[in-house]
C-alpha cells in the first residue's frame, strides 16, 4: 500500500504504544491510542470526517461501528482502511501507556482514560463505589461462580445487606490472593493492592501484588511496596 494514495488529512494525536483492545481485561493493560480529528480520503474520495478516541488494537471494532470507516471500509475494504488508521496512530506514537483495569482511554494529555460506570478514580486506578458494588450482585448463596473465580463478599452500608461478586483473585487488584471481604463463613484472606502507600503502577500477578512503579517522592521497596524517599 501506497501511503501517499490513501490518506487522512488532519491531525492525529496518540496517547500510548502497544497492539491491545480498548476491551477493559480484569487486570491494567497496555495500548496505542490515538484522538483522530481528520477526514478520511481514499484514492481522491473524501467519506467524510472522523473525530475520536481509539486504539490499535481496537480498530476492527471502531471500523464496524463508526459510520464515515464502516462506508469506507465497505466501498474498498476492511482492510484497507484499517491500515490507513493503524499507520496514521502509529506515525505519532510518544510511549507506552498503562491503563488500570476498568478504565476507558479518552486520548486527553498523556495517557489519559475514564473510568467506566459506577468506578471512580483513586491512586491511578478505577475503583468500584460501594453503593455499585452492592447492586452488582444479590445475595444469592446457591448461585455458583464460573471456574477460576471466587464468590467474595460486598457491602453497602446505605443498603445494609451483604451480596458477593465473582472475583478472579489472581489477577483482581482489590482482591489480591483471596477476597478482601469475605462471604458467608468464608473468612478475608486476600489483599487490595490499591491501599499499597505511595504505589502509582500496580498489578495482581498470580495472586501477588507487584508494585511497578511508586509516585514521586517514594521508591520501591523490592516488589512489593514503596517507601518515601
Amino acid at each position: 500500500m501506497r501511503f501517499s494514495t490513501y490518506l487522512l488529512t488532519g491531525l492525529a494525536t496518540v496517547a500510548g504504544l502497544a497492539i491491545a483492545s480498548a476491551t477493559i481485561d480484569k487486570r491494567s493493560f497496555r495500548a496505542t491510542c490515538g484522538h483522530i480529528d481528520q477526514n478520511l480520503v481514499i484514492k481522491g474520495r473524501n467519506f467524510g470526517h472522523i473525530e475520536s478516541c481509539t486504539c490499535l488494537g481496537g480498530l476492527p471494532d471502531f471500523i464496524k461501528s463508526n459510520s464515515v470507516a464502516k462506508r469506507a471500509a465497505q466501498a474498498t475494504s476492511t482492510r484497507r482502511v484499517k491500515d490507513i488508521l493503524y499507520n496514521v496512530i502509529s506515525a505519532v506514537t510518544r510511549g507506552t501507556c498503562t491503563y488500570p483495569e476498568h478504565s476507558i482511554p479518552n486520548c486527553t494529555g498523556r495517557c489519559g482514560y475514564r473510568c467506566k460506570a459506577g468506578y471512580a478514580k483513586r491512586d491511578g486506578h478505577c475503583v468500584l463505589s460501594p453503593s455499585a458494588r452492592a447492586i452488582k450482585r444479590e445475595e444469592d448463596v446457591d448461585k455458583r461462580c464460573p471456574f477460576a473465580t471466587t464468590k467474595c463478599g460486598i457491602y453497602d452500608q446505605t443498603a445494609s445487606r451483604t451480596g458477593f461478586e465473582c472475583i478472579d483473585t489472581k489477577t483482581s487488584l482489590e482482591s489480591c490472593g483471596g477476597c478482601t471481604i469475605g462471604f458467608g463463613s468464608e473468612p478475608a484472606t486476600g489483599v487490595d493492592c490499591t491501599n499499597i502507600p505511595g504505589a502509582s503502577d500496580i498489578e495482581c500477578e498470580k495472586g501477588v501484588c507487584v508494585v511497578n512503579a511508586c509516585k514521586e517522592g517514594w521508591s520501591r521497596v523490592g516488589t512489593s511496596g514503596c517507601e518515601q524517599t
